[in-house]
């Protein structure tokens, strides 16, 4: 069962399991950096508009009372969702609860895109989901992460994410795209 839970629920989850690796705090979704980020982008909304709009939603995915899995989302521009941090244990890895968090997060979400920075050992899961790679984000102590985009509601059918797949190819991925910025806002261009 989904439930949605606080961001000290989620962080533990975090800290313990997807990020454990990292020294440094994991933070809210809307902490000072967003919030500030968007007064600049959206200067035409009042503050309390901003802080209301980019509020994030945090789930747990529940068995016999216990946090099984997790997952985030909120509004990071008038068009795209952001989703952050899918972890599902170990011992429930297969059950389809990554993609029922996925599910909660797109039905909850009114824009028309959901974006990502899955690590390259997720991605996989998110092509099959109906996730587009549109660049490469950056490498981290976990590996290579990308950008992923998908249009709300729609998925691929399987040979456009069989195409996905042999283009985002890791051999080939550093031939043909360029980087201009690794951030939430990264403009990515074809080289080739």
């Amino acid at each position: 069962m989904i439930k949605e839970i606080t961001f000290d629920e989620i962080k533990y989850y975090w800290k313990k399991y997807l990020w454990a690796k990292y020294t440094t705090r994991v933070h809210k979704v809307d902490n000072h950096t967003q919030k500030n980020y968007s007064y600049r982008v959206f200067n035409h909304l009042t503050r309390d508009q901003i802080d209301n709009w980019i509020k994030p939603t945090y789930i747990g995915y529940f068995v016999d009372n216990k946090i099984v899995g997790v997952e985030s989302g909120y509004k990071s521009n008038a068009d795209y969702y952001r989703l952050r941090g899918l972890w599902v244990h170990d011992d429930y890895r297969g059950q389809g609860i990554a993609t029922k968090l996925l599910n909660y997060l797109e039905e909850k979400s009114k824009e028309k895109f959901l974006w990502t920075c899955p690590r390259e050992s997720a991605l996989t899961f998110y092509l099959k989901y109906g996730f587009r790679v549109t660049g490469i984000s950056e490498k981290t102590i976990y590996g290579q992460n990308y950008f992923a985009v998908k249009e709300n509601g729609v998925s691929l059918n399987e040979k456009i994410m069989q195409e996905q797949l042999h283009i985002w190819n890791p051999k080939h991925i550093h031939k043909r795209y360029d980087i201009l910025s690794c951030n939430s806002s990264s403009i990515i261009r074809r080289v080739d």
